[in-house]
């Protein structure tokens, strides 16, 4: 995968609990920094924007 870019805060979520810091699980970001990159969210799509950034990370970065 490589390194994240400048101001990006990559975590891993177990897989099963959601919870971060895992050794394996789910690459999420972490938006708090709100990195200039990193979208707001999908325009016109409240839902699909909440989906995205569930618990707090943005998790949709490869396709399911």
């Amino acid at each position: 995968m490589g390194r994240p870019s400048p101001g990006y805060r990559v975590t891993l979520l177990d897989p099963v609990t959601g919870e971060p810091g895992a050794a394996e699980g789910e690459i999420s970001l972490d938006p708090s920094a709100r990195p200039v990159g990193l979208m707001a969210g999908y325009h016109g799509d409240a839902k699909r924007t909440a989906e995205a950034m569930a618990d707090g990370y943005c998790r949709e970065l490869a396709p399911r």
